[in-house]
């Protein structure tokens, strides 16, 4: 077909069904660019949010037993070091226990003491800070320990 075939076809077509075809092509790419700036925006207010379940020992709703399966089941390597000393595994399911009693918000100095007995120079190499909701082991067995 010819250009000028074309446009012969064209001109057959009503200008009221041009406009309305067109229209519906200018809205649907409204659409998409809508749907794709909602997209973008959930995409950001994702990555803002964080973790689901970022938790620490000051605000969870675990307990003591959820806290310690998770240490087992997610770090078994530093549940060895825990469970092969008895005095320290007993030490922190008691500390534990009294922190998890205050109410959510109102632990940070149980969780100083909490630390404090179980001591930094025994965590050396592992973690510079074990209650750490991203790099200690005991608060990544807290952020986990909703599973349990």
């Amino acid at each position: 077909m010819g250009a000028q075939s074309e446009r012969m076809a064209s001109d057959a077509i009503p200008s009221s069904v041009k406009f309305a075809a067109m229209s519906k092509m200018i809205n649907g790419a409204r659409r998409v660019s809508q749907v794709a700036t909602v997209a973008a925006l959930a995409g950001v207010a994702i990555a803002l949010a964080g973790p689901a379940h970022a938790d620490d020992l000051n605000v969870t709703t675990c307990s003591e037993q959820q806290i310690m399966s998770s240490m087992q089941q997610n770090d078994p390597l530093i549940w060895a070091r825990i469970s092969s000393d008895p005095k320290l595994e007993q030490q922190l399911r008691v500390g534990l226990a009294v922190l998890l009693a205050a109410p959510p918000g109102q632990r940070q100095q149980q969780v100083n003491t909490l630390e404090g007995i179980l001591g930094y120079e025994r965590w050396a190499g592992v973690s510079d800070d074990i209650m750490d909701s991203s790099n200690g082991p005991i608060g990544r067995a807290v952020n986990n320990c909703h599973n349990f």
